[in-house]
């Protein structure tokens, strides 16, 4: 990529130097801006050296150090929050209507009152739709 797209170092180059946030982590890892130019140079005029160093850094890791953590729920914004609120909200709402179905049901049907009860509608239901009886 860098050795087709060159002007890409150039640009990545005046992005650090005008971001505040990149220089507080130059500060942070004791590299001045020149030594970061010198850097970008350097790689501008060989990639092959950025390649090497990578096959270098990759060698030297252990797995633990690759192996990715996964993420956690982020309660710290309430942006997250009112998204996790949101994608969390129709499983309670199915286990609520749920648990209350079941509850409902159980207490209906002790003592057959259900089976009492679904039967009367049963016979209301089906009332219009039979013949009369004749005799």
């Amino acid at each position: 990529l860098i050795e087709n797209h060159p002007q890409l170092l150039q640009i990545l180059l005046t992005k650090f130097q005008s971001h505040l946030a990149a220089q507080e982590l130059f500060k942070e890892y004791d590299i001045t801006p020149e030594e970061f130019t010198t850097y970008i140079t350097t790689i501008k005029s060989n990639p092959i050296i950025l390649t090497e160093q990578l096959i270098q850094l990759e060698t030297t890791l252990t797995d633990d150090e690759i192996t990715p953590i996964p993420l956690g729920l982020n309660d710290t914004n309430p942006i997250a929050i009112l998204i996790i609120a949101i994608a969390i909200l129709p499983l309670i709402l199915v286990l609520g209507l749920l648990i209350g179905t079941i509850t409902i049901v159980t207490c209906l049907n002790i003592g057959g009152c259900l089976e009492y009860i679904l039967q009367r509608m049963w016979d209301n239901f089906i009332q219009g739709l039979t013949q009369p009886q004749t005799g």
